[in-house]
């Protein structure tokens, strides 16, 4: 029902999406390899996460959105700007920037290190069986193999540094079965 509040504003498939991590992308990366990131288990790691990866994130998101805001007509949807909403989990922000996506987005821009991602990696799974134009940050054209590249790419970087690659993986599988196999490692 939220996504169809886009319909006052949208009307059929013209605006731009930015798909950009908020709680992941290379800040998360830095930082967790970083000395300065608590323990998850420490209560201080909520406040410093927020601090050191998710609002950096988004002041980044807002001033690339602000910048191609600028430079173009179309209507720019930018989803870091919909603020945390304490009772949504992953599955409904998914959800809903999804169904946005299928139906008032013509082109997907997937800002740098959006495959580390489980969130834009979905908008990628979404955006190319849609039809949906991707782009990389600078507007050049990205194809569905080169995602499906940078995905394996980011799967590899994260089994070799102990994150969680299975929200990738089964996005692969849901595409493409045979991808997934020559991203899994025994």
């Amino acid at each position: 029902m939220v996504a169809e509040t886009f319909a006052t504003v949208v009307e059929g498939r013209i605006a731009r999406y930015v798909s950009s991590p908020l709680t992941t992308g290379w800040l998360f990366i830095d930082w967790r390899g970083s000395n300065s990131a608590p323990d998850p288990g420490d209560v201080a790691y909520a406040e410093a996460f927020r601090r050191a990866v998710v609002e950096p994130n988004r002041d980044n998101t807002r001033t690339f959105v602000a910048r191609l805001r600028a430079e173009c007509t179309d209507i720019v949807i930018d989803p870091t700007s919909l603020p945390n909403l304490s009772v949504w989990t992953q599955e409904d922000y998914r959800s809903l920037w999804g169904e946005v996506i299928g139906r008032y987005v013509r082109l997907v821009v997937f800002r740098n290190g959006w495959e580390f991602s489980d969130g834009c990696t979905y908008e990628f799974f979404v955006a190319a069986g849609q039809g949906v134009l991707m782009a990389h940050e600078d507007i050049s054209p990205m194809g569905e193999e080169e995602g499906i590249r940078l995905i394996r790419a980011a799967i590899d970087w994260k089994r070799a540094n102990g994150v969680s690659a299975e929200f990738a993986l089964a996005v692969l599988a849901a595409m493409r079965p045979e991808n997934t196999e020559r991203s899994v490692r025994p």
